[in-house]
């Protein structure tokens, strides 16, 4: 049987030699000018709580948009993050009922590392940090859009204008599958407050000076609390810090995002041996009746919070600092007054790790993605006090372990 074919754009005529028919086919365009008119519309590099994919995980999502006047089906096109090899990860191709897109209209891809969960999901993820994205056509060549987008927020999407497509801009409303909104949005993201004294231990009082851009406002609070517009004070002049205080502080500034809250522990004519750790968080997060992690310890939830880690009295400055996801540790202890802490280090909350050789026992551990800050009521049982006890002896079981140079893993600790 033979047959010939000539395709006419979206009419496809063919004939037999017993006959002849005409279909017409809605096929998506293969001109290299309707794909240039594919566009990286809008992305979401950290979703905490945003839309959710089929399988209800909130995973980092890119939009596209097709511009033209013909469909355009994106099967074959490559994604990638690296400018030396633009076909990192290749949309799937024979799926166009799931990769065409029609003129005007948008499709939704997850960046979430995990391809098959089904057409729509990326090998690649994406940076909260920031990087560039590439669009390539077919050929893993050509390259049809791209964009080198900043740091991003929790939530908060990075898109086009609407207004201006060569623009893009901070939505604090995100709209996957629908135009870009900019009418809550912002041009950049305001920089943080900078500080005229690092964290650490004092041996007497001083003054704090707080700056940023002269046209922004620092807001500050001493108790603890996130500066938002419920918890804040107005920076107007320097800060006199005669006591162990708590300062954290944002910059507000017209037409960009809140920065980011930087917190920093003073300690004034303290002595210590042993290191400190200074954990900061909202008091809301702690007490609140339906959401403070102390006041409803049963429950197992993470909360945001702040560390510093000083190995010393004399330090000037954190060894680490970081925001970190908090949540009550321990099992037993859960319901005693002092409640150990289990923290956690997300790219959600900042930081997807620390670097740092915390462990004198594990020298060779230069990374960690988390540390319980224990109450440790091991010893309650012997004691008189129901919630008092010795909190030595773990850590004696430790020691022995270590100097019986056993092969049985057992937690480095630190005092």
């Amino acid at each position: 049987m033979n047959a010939n074919f000539m395709r006419l754009g979206d009419l496809i005529l063919c004939s037999w030699i017993w006959g002849s028919c005409l279909f017409i086919a809605h096929s998506a365009s293969d001109n290299r000018a309707d794909r240039a008119k594919l566009k990286i519309n809008e992305i979401l590099a950290s979703n905490i709580d945003d839309v959710k994919d089929e399988y209800h995980e909130d995973e980092d999502w890119v939009e596209l948009y097709n511009g033209g006047e013909a469909a355009v089906d994106v099967g074959g096109m490559y994604f990638s993050d690296n400018p030396k090899k633009l076909s990192k990860f290749q949309i799937p191709t024979g799926m166009s009922r799931h990769t065409n897109i029609p003129p005007g209209e948008y499709k939704l891809f997850w960046f979430d590392g995990e391809p098959k969960e089904g057409p729509y999901h990326v090998s690649l993820k994406l940076s909260r940090k920031g990087e560039v994205l590439f669009l390539t056509d077919s050929d893993g060549q050509t390259l049809i859009d791209s964009v080198r987008f900043p740091l991003q927020r929790n939530d908060i999407s990075y898109g086009r204008d609407p207004r201006d497509t060569d623009r893009w801009l901070y939505f604090k409303n995100t709209t996957p599958l629908q135009p870009n909104n900019a009418e809550e949005s912002a041009i950049n993201v305001a920089k943080g407050p900078v500080y005229s004294h690092q964290e650490g231990f004092y041996d007497s009082p001083f003054e704090l000076s707080l700056s940023a851009a002269s046209d922004a406002t620092i807001y500050y609070t001493l108790d603890g609390a996130d500066p938002d517009k419920k918890n804040r004070l107005t920076y107007t002049g320097d800060l006199t810090i005669q006591t162990n205080t708590i300062v954290r502080a944002a910059v507000i500034r017209s037409n960009h995002l809140q920065s980011e809250t930087i917190t920093k522990s003073f300690f004034i004519n303290e002595q210590s041996s042993v290191p400190v750790i200074s954990v900061i968080m909202d008091p809301y997060w702690l007490y609140d009746e339906d959401n403070g992690i102390y006041t409803n310890w049963e429950d197992d939830y993470e909360v945001p919070g702040h560390i510093e880690y000083f190995p010393d009295n004399e330090s000037k400055t954190a060894a680490f600092a970081s925001y970190m996801g908090v949540s009550i540790g321990g099992n037993s202890t859960k319901e005693y007054p002092k409640k150990s802490l289990s923290i956690r280090f997300r790219k959600s909350w900042g930081k997807s790790h620390i670097k740092y050789a915390l462990w004198d026992s594990k020298p060779h551990v230069e990374q960690f993605d988390g540390l319980n800050i224990r109450s440790d009521m091991a010893g309650d049982k012997v004691s008189s006090h129901p919630v008092s006890g010795e909190r030595i002896k773990n850590e004696i079981i430790y020691e022995f372990a270590h100097a019986l140079n056993s092969h049985v893993d057992v937690q480095a600790y630190k005092p």
